[in-house]
């Protein structure tokens, strides 16, 4: 697990997004067992070789307070 407080951003501490040591989610799972029902989240998609496809931030389409990851 990575203890490092070079990924802290507003406050937020990011560390868990570079440890390597997490379990990957598969699309193929429920999102909602592993997803917050409000605010925005932050993910990232590989492939089964482990290569970089793409990040994205989810749940930015309305007002804070009405947010949701998995719309």
């Amino acid at each position: 697990m990575i203890n490092n407080t070079n990924y802290i951003l507003d406050g937020y501490d990011l560390s868990k997004i570079f440890d390597n040591s997490i379990k990957p989610i598969s699309f193929a799972e429920d999102p909602r067992k592993y997803i917050s029902n409000n605010g925005s989240i932050i993910y990232s998609v590989w492939d089964k070789e482990d290569k970089f496809i793409y990040i994205r931030i989810s749940g930015l389409q309305k007002s804070l307070e009405k947010r949701s990851p998995l719309s």
